[in-house]
């Protein structure tokens, strides 16, 4: 059976991407006036962001896990900061949860496993 990717799923990969290479961009652009492990910590949760809309796209089922544990690790983080910020956090990780298992998006990634089958 052939499954489409899901219109959310899409544009939420599509923004975890930008998002991860803005944000890559932007930290490595401060490299000269950042400490050198802040700079790779968040480098690598910036391609964490890169790699999960990555293989989202192609249906990879692990993929939308990576994404909630994106998603958590920033609801965490928040937690030292606004009430504003935290909300917001909470709200898009319930939104993001909601679009990942939501029943197309659960057959999209479904095929992912019968192919490994």
């Amino acid at each position: 059976m052939d499954h489409k990717r899901p219109i959310p799923v899409t544009a939420l990969s599509i923004l975890l991407i930008l998002t991860g290479i803005i944000a890559l961009i932007g930290s490595l652009m401060q490299i000269p006036r950042a400490n050198a492990l802040e700079i790779s910590l968040a480098s690598l949760v910036r391609l964490v962001a890169i790699v999960a809309g990555v293989f989202m796209l192609t249906g990879r089922s692990w993929s939308r896990w990576l994404c909630i544990a994106w998603f958590a690790y920033h609801i965490i983080l928040s937690v030292g900061h606004t009430r504003f910020e935290l909300i917001a956090h909470c709200v898009f990780g319930i939104a993001v949860c909601v679009i990942l298992f939501s029943p197309g998006a659960n057959a999209y990634f479904a095929r992912d496993k019968i192919d490994q089958t």
